[in-house]
């Protein structure tokens, strides 16, 4: 929810997506509470979501009688995995665009992601906390 709500003022609509139901209750009030009426969280884990969505580059948001109500194309993707990273199937589908921004809150996980995204991608900014 951070990230989301944070970045969601330079997009025209943000899909947020988190395995953790808990997790999504909060950035769904953190996205009320923030007045945000752009963005989309969905409960997927990464692999279901990876097949469904990262692989096409599109979702399409529906309203409430199943009638599209907006396609969204997407041309980049932020991913902030858990401390064992990406998995395969979520590492090849994202190494699909043309932007990505990875959080990581382990040094081991990215080096071994950055090695196969670094096939497709270039390192543009990076930035270490503590």
């Amino acid at each position: 929810g951070s990230h989301t709500v944070a970045l969601a003022p330079m997009f025209r609509h943000v899909l947020a997506v988190e395995i953790n139901r808990h997790l999504v209750e909060a950035a769904r009030v953190n996205v009320a509470e923030n007045g945000l009426e752009n963005v989309t969280v969905v409960r997927a884990p990464s692999e279901d979501f990876c097949k469904r969505v990262l692989r096409r580059r599109s979702y399409q948001l529906r309203g409430e009688d199943g009638s599209t109500r907006m396609q969204l194309e997407f041309a980049c993707t932020i991913v902030d995995p858990p401390r064992a990273g990406l998995d395969k199937l979520t590492r090849e589908a994202v190494g699909g665009y043309d932007h990505v921004l990875y959080v990581s809150c382990n040094p081991e996980a990215l080096m071994r992601d950055l090695g196969e995204l670094l096939d497709t991608h270039e390192v543009c900014r990076m930035v270490l906390l503590d």
